[in-house]
């Protein structure tokens, strides 16, 4: 394969995060490029011709495009395993309509600094309620993980009826949510309230439930682990790290309720 950009050539990981250029000639054959889970590209001038190159790596699971050149998403038409995409800050792509072919899969998908109306963006949330029983707490219940960006607030409509506590990490990157059921409120609902810096409001609706007496259950974002490079002819700048996907499975509808 004719891979001109080294970022390109260091940012092709296998599932342990190692290069796939498996025999260490500086080239990755087709084979290879099986191999590829994940795809490191942040800040590496990508282009649609880069990625026409990989479009036959139909294992890969996370792509970090953030920073890049560009303009379509057509590689998602092949790669279909896709669990994990950072689209964050290029403006040039018209249209998103691609994801939503992989949108029920999607672990993680940020679309920050992109040229997408509010409401399309949230639209991709996958989260349709949020149930938490009464004196229990619930982490990140929103699916995919990085749709909220930095200017969005949220908030919960009824405090008297759930608490929530937002915020950002050190460099911005992702946002945790914590959602408390308050005590004696079992029955009752309320909405998490999502508001745009532009004005556009989406709800998803809250549902308190009995308390449960197990501890419930936590999603946090693991640390991204760093792809070991191969052995370079030449020196490149570090691969950007991306969050990495979380276990996957489909989330729509999080209930905590007692056994």
């Amino acid at each position: 394969i004719p891979i001109k950009n080294f970022d390109i050539y260091y940012g092709l990981v296998d599932a342990s995060y190692k290069s796939v250029d498996e025999n260490e000639d500086g080239q990755i054959s087709r084979d290879e490029l099986k191999n590829v889970e994940g795809m490191y590209f942040g800040y590496a001038a990508a282009t649609n011709e880069d990625m026409k190159l990989l479009e036959d790596a139909t294992n890969c699971k996370e792509i970090d495009l953030q920073y890049n050149y560009i303009d379509n998403l057509d590689f998602i038409d092949k790669m279909k395993n896709l669990q994990s995409i950072n689209l964050s800050e290029n403006h040039k792509i018209p249209a998103f309509s691609k994801l939503r072919t992989i949108k029920d899969q999607l672990l993680y998908l940020n679309l920050n600094g992109c040229k997408i109306s509010d409401e399309e963006r949230l639209s991709f949330l996958r989260t349709q309620e949020i149930t938490v029983g009464a004196g229990n707490e619930i982490t990140n219940p929103l699916m995919p993980e990085g749709i909220i960006n930095s200017n969005d607030t949220v908030t919960v409509e009824d405090s008297n009826i759930a608490g929530i506590d937002a915020w950002w990490t050190d460099d911005d990157e992702e946002m945790f949510i914590m959602i408390k059921g308050k005590e004696g409120q079992e029955g009752k609902k309320t909405n998490l309230v999502i508001t745009t810096e532009d004005g556009y409001v989406k709800k998803i609706p809250i549902k308190i439930v009995e308390k449960s007496i197990v501890n419930p259950p936590v999603v946090n974002p693991s640390q991204p682990t760093i792809p070991e490079q191969a052995k370079p002819s030449e020196s490149v700048s570090e691969t950007p790290k991306l969050t990495p996907a979380l276990q996957s499975q489909k989330v729509e509808k999080i209930t905590i309720t007692a056994p």
